[in-house]
């Protein structure tokens, strides 16, 4: 699946309400998600993550190796999807790894260590 059919499709999903703020879930036989608004972060156990989100000159689309628990820091305008592997979406912040998302074409994505 290319990832713009993949972005539309966690778009549709039935997402639901988490214990962390602007953060919502999807728990499904196949698949785990997580959407992220604006301005916020979620926490997430290590694992492979794809990372999608809309921009209006260019939509953003990553394929991150987690190595330990990290937070997840969407810094753009819009939503962000989150597809989870064999991660899990934390109650909180567990390590010093932040990854966030950026808008704009330079440097989008920053790797915080």
């Amino acid at each position: 699946m290319n990832y713009l059919k993949k972005m539309m499709h966690l778009k549709k999903l039935s997402y639901k309400k988490s214990n962390l703020p602007n953060v919502s879930v999807f728990y499904g036989e196949d698949e785990k998600a997580i959407c992220v608004k604006k301005k916020s972060s979620a926490y997430i156990s290590k694992g492979k993550i794809e990372v999608f989100c809309v921009q209006p000159e260019e939509n953003l689309h990553y394929e991150i190796n987690v190595k330990e628990d990290a937070e997840i820091k969407n810094e753009t305008n819009s939503l962000i999807f989150v597809q989870l592997g064999n991660n899990m979406l934390l109650p909180s912040k567990t390590g010093d790894l932040i990854f966030t998302i950026r808008n704009g074409i330079e440097e989008r994505i920053k790797n915080e260590t």
